[in-house]
């Protein structure tokens, strides 16, 4: 807190923004390379909180969540990776599919089935 206080006065720069005062906490990491496909904004950020994203990444260990609007067969192509569909409409934001990682990072955004297709086999070459 000194550090932002210091900086905002204009003392000295710390590098603090300002979301990380007033109990705010300081951005994610963004990931760039890894266990993400495509280029999508959402690609590499934190998958906003939702209590069954939470709860499905949480499964067994460690899950991928495929989120959709409604519900659907997993596709093959992800292999022997563990993965749950949650079905959340309201958060895949004209989105066919978003795959959230393990760790709440989003790691694929898929606009139909065959994207879909396509990003399980990628992420299926990481496991």
């Amino acid at each position: 807190m000194g550090r932002l206080i210091d900086q905002r006065g204009g003392r000295v720069s710390h590098g603090v923004d300002v979301e990380s005062g007033y109990g705010g906490t300081r951005p994610s990491p963004f990931i760039e390379t890894g266990i993400v496909i495509g280029d999508d904004a959402r690609v590499g950020h934190q998958f906003w909180f939702h209590p069954e994203v939470s709860k499905a990444v949480q499964r067994d260990g460690a899950s991928f969540a495929v989120v959709t609007s409604t519900p659907i067969d997993i596709p093959v192509a992800f292999g022997a990776m563990p993965v749950v569909n949650v079905v959340a409409p309201e958060t895949l934001g004209g989105a066919f599919a978003i795959v959230v990682r393990p760790d709440r990072y989003v790691a694929a955004v898929a606009g139909d089935v065959a994207e879909l297709n396509q990003c399980a086999a990628n992420l299926a070459t990481y496991v």
